[in-house]
C-alpha cells in the first residue's frame, strides 16, 4: 500500500497539523439488513439471498494495520464497516487480542444498536475504541421502520448507548 501520493502521508511535517495521523480501513463488507436507502438492499436482491458479508482473518487485518501504522505513523483508525459488531464473539476476541498487542491505537467504528452486546463492548474497550457511530437516521419510529426499513427500537438504541457510556466510549449518531 503506497499512500505517499497523498500529501497528508508524505512526511512528518504533515503530521504536525493534527493531533492524530488518521487512516480509514474496513474489516467487514456487507450487511444483513435491507434498509431502503442502502446499497445492501440491492445486493440482497441481486445476489438472491446469498450472504454478502465478507471479511478477512484477524491475522490479515492486523498485518495490514501494522503496515499502515509502521509505514505512515498512523495513530488513529476509522473503521468504516457498515456494522463493525456483526462479527462473532470468537472473531472479535481474536482481533482484540492481536490489536491490543500489535496496534494499540484508538479508533472509531459504526454499529447497529441491535448488534451491541456487553461482551462486544468490553472487547472494544480493551482495544481502545474511542467512538461508536450509530445509524439512527430519525427519531420518528414510523419513518425509521416503515420508510427506511430500520428496525432498531428505541429501547435497543437506549440500551446500546448506555452500554457504551458505562464503558467510557463516546457515542454519536447519523440523523
Amino acid at each position: 500500500i503506497d499512500l505517499t501520493i497523498f500529501p497528508y502521508f508524505s512526511g512528518p511535517e504533515s503530521q504536525e497539523k493534527r493531533p492524530y495521523v488518521n487512516a480509514d480501513h474496513m474489516i467487514t463488507w456487507g450487511c444483513p439488513k435491507s434498509c431502503s436507502y442502502c446499497i445492501n438492499a440491492f445486493y440482497h436482491t441481486f445476489y438472491q439471498g446469498q450472504s454478502r458479508i465478507r471479511h478477512y482473518s484477524p491475522e490479515r487485518i492486523i498485518a495490514e494495520l501494522e503496515l499502515l501504522k509502521n509505514t505512515y505513523g498512523i495513530t488513529y483508525f476509522h473503521f468504516h464497516d457498515e456494522d463493525f459488531l456483526l462479527k462473532s464473539d470468537a472473531y472479535l476476541s481474536r482481533l482484540a487480542s492481536l490489536y491490543s498487542r500489535r496496534i494499540n491505537v484508538p479508533f472509531s467504528i459504526m454499529a447497529s444498536p441491535g448488534s451491541v452486546t456487553e461482551s462486544k463492548v468490553e472487547l472494544l474497550q480493551e482495544m481502545k475504541c474511542s467512538t461508536v457511530a450509530f445509524g439512527i437516521e430519525t427519531g420518528d419510529l414510523s419513518i425509521r421502520s416503515d420508510l427506511l426499513g430500520r428496525m432498531d427500537s428505541p429501547e435497543e438504541i437506549h440500551r446500546a448507548v448506555a452500554l457504551f457510556n458505562r464503558a467510557g466510549i463516546r457515542t454519536s449518531s447519523f440523523n
